[in-house]
């Protein structure tokens, strides 16, 4: 035989309804999912369903042919009273060849990682000889005269030698074979209670017979189950209640090896009440996806295992669509008549009509959030939107078109051929105007389907959610619920790429929020030219209050033509005459000429004209007189900036990636400051332009020099 390696667990309960089978299947199958090898025995033979929660897995789903502890316990029994053939010698361990329980175990089908395996032994053949082989079996005379103890004790050996983990299921109460899974069998004694006050006394009481049946070699865990967050003064009574029931438990030494001591034990080792799970024998890596979020059950079981068995031990990710079939097969809804249906009717599709299938199918799914707990659900499509629509375009054309339900005749004629495929192979089903599936667990069952729909969930994820905006915005014409910013850029984006896939309810609401921004940009940009003017109005007048005319009477001047006052700083003035411009400085009482065109600062400090044939602009410096050449490019113009002191230089690029820019030169220091570009074309850019006075000689504010 085998030497003992493995651990047996027997998970025990005083009253029925506590979840005890529950957290065992989701303990064994976490155990499983990290590659240990687990076996799990119903030993609760009056009232067996550890197997609902493999239903799933096991061939022989409802037990009609599976034999099991009832059927072990019977065997050896049969055996051990039939007398020896004579002269046939019988070994004083005959017994042990007969303690292989699994004989009566089969493995769960689940391809678990790290050579993992999860097999199950049930109660019994579930049928109508099942109850009285159980009710009539006399488990005093199997001890007393039939050595039914050694022939355990070494059917414990057996499992130890041949799994790392077996977790036992045991009946409720105290009766002969809840000792048998309590005292004789385990070497961990899980009891799960509820916080009322029969379920802790009687629980806590079979803990302390057990303990000081074994003494110190039995290891006994207490959980509370089912604990509801509501009625709070009560939770905390029945908590301090069980607290000193179960004080001894686990004793100091066992709560060393869990790293905890024992107000940490209590707080961390409990099980919530989750509605989800009284409906449904269902595992709850399958009920819910992973990682777990704070509250589930899958997050205590995994909290659970970890103290119990060891730290490494964590739930492992099943794929969605993967989740979805099991989930299915769980709640009894298995689709697979329907599924072999759609894969038969896709098969005979071409290429092109698969493209449209697939189009049709996604509108018929609502998929979960990435922050939501659900599931993927079916929802309804209205055919109307098939019958006005880009939607589906196809090139194909058919001479032969099945006949179309007369919502579907304005539909393109390969849109028509598709559904009326899928609505005859009752695939989909139509009513009243409405397109769904024919039976929701396709939407969990069908692996083509959840491929699709995981492959591209970042599209129809974003796509569900414009649809419903779009709808009511359709439905209200409200302007705020148009699209704006970032948004807006997300949604052009996908409309570039997949406008095939978006009904024109939708291409309809994304045009109208581009209006929407554009007239917005439109306004700002009107705006700001105004606020401009009205800035560049305000310097004109501070200019001119800051003019001093008696200063011009200081110095000798001679010449012709007008003097402009404004906008030029109150040192320096501007002549013309003669088609020449010519400047007059009040500091150095000197005229200098400057060609006509120039543009001039908004304090006068600098002057700017340009070359148009020599690609250059020049920069003079009034005060200074200090003169500056600028390279410009072709297709480039320039204007001062609001403060003066800086020269925007707008041009485009047609070469290349074409876009507008603006070059930013300062002008104090003589070198381009950066370059930007521009969102818009530059031609829409309002630029700034020197007031009248300085271009003409019809100013009103000049005088005679």
């Amino acid at each position: 035989m085998t030497q003992p390696q493995g651990r047996i667990i027997t998970f025990y309960s005083y009253k029925g309804g506590t979840g005890r089978s529950m957290v065992l299947a989701n303990v064994a199958w976490i155990l499983a999912s990290n590659g240990q090898r687990v076996l799990t025995v119903d030993w609760d033979l009056e009232a067996p369903g550890l197997h609902r929660y493999f239903y799933p897995f096991l061939t022989d789903k409802d037990l009609a042919f599976s034999n099991g502890v009832i059927n072990f316990v019977q065997d050896y029994k049969l055996k051990a009273m039939t007398p020896p053939q004579p002269k046939e010698k019988v070994a004083d361990d005959w017994y042990v060849s007969q303690a292989n329980i699994l004989r009566y175990a089969s493995a769960l089908k689940w391809d678990f990682p790290s050579g993992g395996r999860l097999d199950f032994v049930p109660a019994g053949r579930q049928d109508p000889s099942y109850s009285d082989l159980v009710n009539s079996f006399d488990w005093q005379e199997f001890y007393e005269r039939l050595g039914g103890g050694k022939f355990l004790d070494a059917a414990k050996q057996h499992m130890r030698g041949n799994y790392d983990y077996v977790l036992i299921d045991s009946r409720t109460g105290v009766s002969d074979t809840s000792g048998i899974c309590t005292l004789q069998l385990p070497d961990d004694l899980v009891i799960c209670y509820t916080l009322n006050n029969q379920s802790i006394r009687g629980a806590s009481t079979v803990a302390a017979m057990a303990a000081a049946a074994r003494r110190e070699g039995l290891r006994v865990l207490p959980v509370a189950m089912r604990v509801e967050p509501n009625e709070q003064d009560k939770l905390e009574s029945r908590r301090q209640f069980a607290n000193e029931c179960f004080s001894p438990f686990p004793g100091a030494a066992h709560l060393r090896e869990l790293g905890l001591d024992a107000d940490s034990y209590r707080a961390r080792i409990q099980v919530p009440y989750i509605p989800y799970y009284a409906y449904e024998e269902v595992l709850a890596t399958f009920g819910i996806t992973v990682p777990p979020t704070s509250g589930t059950l899958l997050e205590s079981v995994e909290r659970i295992t970890a103290c119990f068995f060891g730290a490494g031990f964590k739930a492992v990710p099943v794929p969605e669509g993967l989740r979805q079939r099991v989930l299915a097969d769980f709640k009894g809804e298995s689709a697979e008549p329907l599924v072999e249906r759609a894969e038969q009717t896709m098969e005979q599709f071409s290429a092109e009509d698969r493209e449209i299938a697939k189009r049709i199918f996604t509108r018929l799914v609502r998929l979960s959030g990435r922050d939501e707990q659900g599931e993927d659900k079916p929802v309804p499509f209205n055919i109307l939107n098939l019958s006005m629509s880009v939607f589906f375009t196809a090139t194909k054309e058919r001479t032969k078109v099945s006949p179309a339900p007369s919502k579907l005749q304005d539909a393109d004629p390969s849109t028509r051929h598709v559904v009326d495929k899928l609505v005859e192979a009752e695939v989909l089903s139509l009513r009243h105007d409405e397109l769904r599936f024919a039976k929701d667990a396709i939407v969990r069952s069908w692996q083509r389907l959840r491929e699709g729909l995981d492959d591209d969930r970042e599209f129809l994820l974003w796509r569900q959610a414009l649809s419903k905006i779009a709808a009511d915005w359709r439905g209200a014409r409200d302007r705020a619920l148009l699209r704006r910013g970032s948004e807006l850029e997300t949604d052009i984006n996908w409309l570039r790429r997949r406008k095939a896939d978006l009904l024109p309810m939708e291409i309809a609401y994304i045009e109208a929020s581009q209006r929407s921004m554009r007239r917005k940009r439109e306004t700002l940009i009107a705006g700001a030219a105004i606020l401009l003017a009205l800035i560049l109005a305000v310097g004109f007048g501070l200019t001119e209050r800051r003019w001093k005319p008696d200063q011009v009477q200081r110095f000798p001047a001679t010449g012709s033509g007008v003097v402009s006052i404004a906008p030029v700083f109150n040192q320096v003035l501007l002549t013309s005459g003669d088609s020449r411009f010519k400047i007059w400085n009040t500091k150095s009482a000197a005229f200098r000429p400057y060609p006509a065109g120039f543009q001039a600062s908004l304090r006068g400090e600098f002057l700017f004209t340009t070359d148009s044939d020599a690609h250059r602009g020049t920069v003079v410096q009034t005060l200074t007189q200090n003169q500056y050449d600028i390279a410009l490019r072709s297709n480039e113009t320039a204007s001062f900036d609001q403060t003066g002191r800086f020269l925007l230089i707008y041009g485009s690029q047609s070469g290349g990636a074409p876009r507008e820019y603006i070059r930013i030169w300062n002008l104090a220091s003589n070198q381009q400051a950066g370059e930007l570009t521009l969102p818009r074309p530059a031609s829409n850019i309002i630029l700034p332009t020197p007031p009248a006075s300085l271009l003409s000689d019809s100013s009103p504010r000049t005088a005679a020099v």
